[in-house]
């Protein structure tokens, strides 16, 4: 991590990759992934994303396998939720999921509650 900024490195590789930078080559949801990745491992801990990364990969493709058998079988109405439109209820469910670990487990999964204090350093 460049300044404790996660997306950085990858703007960085992206940069030495496509040996250009322009902003219309950034995809939020790529920044926004790779936050929610670090806040789920734990940003405190050296394999905090790592784990995290494996965990966010796990729920992410076994989300949308289910969301697109449900809807394939039956069990969740086309009507409701059109195969298109799994991409978007799954972005919503990494943003809520999001929200339930900042409010239940912000220090991560393998983060210690006592690093996110701001008196105990």
């Amino acid at each position: 991590m460049l300044g404790g900024v996660p997306g950085a490195v990858g703007g960085m590789l992206l940069a030495v990759y496509s040996q250009a930078v322009q902003p219309d080559a950034y995809n939020p949801a790529v920044t926004f992934y790779l936050y929610t990745l670090l806040i789920l491992g734990g940003a405190g801990r050296i394999l905090g994303p790592v784990v995290g990364s494996v965990i966010f990969w796990f729920v992410v493709v076994c989300a949308d396998s289910f969301l697109r058998q449900a809807i394939g079988s039956g069990l969740i109405p086309a009507s409701l939720i059109s195969p298109t439109e799994v991409g978007a209820v799954r972005f919503a469910l990494v943003g809520a999921g999001l929200m339930l670990l900042m409010i239940y487990r912000p220090q991560g999964i393998l983060g210690d509650r006592r690093e996110m204090l701001l008196g105990d350093r």
